[in-house]
């Protein structure tokens, strides 16, 4: 499938249904995806030949490596076959309809009410059975969402972030004005996906409102598309399902802060830059236009002057922002807050006291190298413990947003000042 097929579903996707193109990390760069997509009718649970459900009792990563990843393999031959047959014809507009279709994919159920399916990724092995060509397994598949509103989704980094702030924030993500209290609200939806994956446990969507369901299998969606594409390579140093996670659990802190400034380029702003490459392919010239900065800020462009890198994109792009956020989150808790911190610390390895907890419970869950003992009590302890702790973060977010040296007032378009960093 790879590559081509997202190519296929670029078109398919634009052309049939008038949706916008969710690219993930390395694909086709040409357009920054929409925030948001009309809806389709959602494509049954039932359709699929592969249907598994979530359960308590393991880790999100060991049943993604014991029973997702194992069925996500089992259509890689199907996928080249339906590759070649398009390069063919020429229709890759085709591709993952007929992988839909014919039910070639991994549908997973949430509860109920929530589900996702995963269509159209590669085994890892890099090559086409069918044709032999060498491709790209890490840019192919998508993964698609449905929630209790009957609605599919198919969630960009981009589109997912700009729901996330609306609906943990209150903020609309255009308008950018407030639409209500996030704060609120921020607290079950953490109670619903830090279980998800220290647990493998969907009961918590049931505590969420229709919306914040949606955002949250969105999320969910996404991440088993990052951490599919990393199991293929478990070594790879792009860890793009470990940068979801951190970004969004950086939504309470920014629940919090009276006017969301996320971290650009080392300090927290209001003001940022929206991309566009002025040129074809492979030109990597980009003009910009100053925006409102917003969560939408942690997916970015490469700003690699390659042509071959040039045209990537992606929330792992940020890394070196966010994780300095989540440093300075801690930092700041740990000298104000020492007993809420120890106790989040407790669960981690006693050699990184002193760490980002963010990057630390990230860890935690994505252990490729060791995974620990499951235990049910731990991870639920872990839960209220670190939801304790962004529930303080919330409250102290404009003191921190204020810190003198990582703030800036009145910043005009920081973005285009970044010097040109490989990445």
């Amino acid at each position: 499938m790879k590559n081509s097929v997202f190519v296929g579903l670029f078109s398919v996707l634009v052309t049939l249904l008038g949706l916008s193109c969710s690219t993930t990390h390395d694909e086709i760069g040409d357009r920054e995806p929409a925030a948001v997509s009309p809806p389709v009718s959602p494509t049954p649970f039932e359709q699929f030949n592969s249907k598994l459900v979530m359960a308590p009792g393991q880790t999100f990563l060991t049943f993604m490596q014991g029973k997702v990843f194992p069925e996500i393999q089992k259509y890689d031959h199907v996928i080249d076959q339906v590759q070649a047959d398009a390069e063919k014809t020429h229709k890759f507009d085709d591709i993952q309809p007929t992988l839909i279709n014919a039910g070639n994919g991994v549908a997973i159920r949430i509860d109920a009410n929530n589900y996702f399916f995963n269509v159209g990724y590669g085994d890892g092995a890099n090559k086409n059975d069918i044709t032999g060509k060498d491709e790209p397994d890490q840019q192919s598949g998508r993964s698609y969402g449905v929630g209790p509103r009957g609605r599919e989704s198919d969630p960009s980094d981009v589109a997912y972030l700009a729901e996330l702030q609306t609906y943990i924030t209150g903020i609309d993500f255009r308008k950018h004005v407030a639409i209500g209290s996030g704060k609120g609200i921020m607290p079950a939806f953490y109670k619903a996906i830090i279980p998800a994956l220290l647990n493998n446990d969907g009961s918590g969507w049931k505590g969420l409102s229709p919306l914040g369901q949606e955002v949250a299998t969105d999320f969910l969606a996404i991440y088993t598309a990052e951490q599919a594409r990393r199991l293929m390579n478990p070594t790879h140093r792009m860890q793009w399902d470990d940068a979801l996670l951190q970004v969004t659990l950086l939504g309470s802190f920014h629940s919090g802060q009276t006017v969301i400034k996320p971290m650009i380029n080392g300090v927290f702003t209001d003001k940022s830059a929206s991309w566009r490459f002025s040129a074809p392919r492979p030109s990597c010239a980009k003009v910009s236009s100053p925006k409102v900065a917003g969560l939408d800020d942690y997916w970015t462009w490469s700003r690699n002057p390659d042509p071959k890198n040039c045209r990537r994109s992606g929330i792992n792009l940020t890394r070196t922002d966010f994780t300095k956020t989540g440093q300075i989150i801690s930092d700041f808790e740990r000298s104000h807050n020492p007993a809420l911190v120890a106790k989040v610390e407790n669960h981690f390895d006693p050699k990184n006291r002193g760490k980002n907890l963010y990057n630390e419970l990230a860890n935690h869950a994505i252990n490729f190298f060791g995974l620990k003992a499951f235990s049910a009590s731990e991870s639920a302890a872990l839960t209220n413990d670190f939801i304790a702790f962004l529930v303080q973060v919330q409250k102290d977010a404009n003191v921190i947003t204020a810190i003198p040296e990582t703030s800036v007032v009145n910043a005009v378009d920081p973005a285009p000042l970044a010097p040109p960093v490989a990445q």
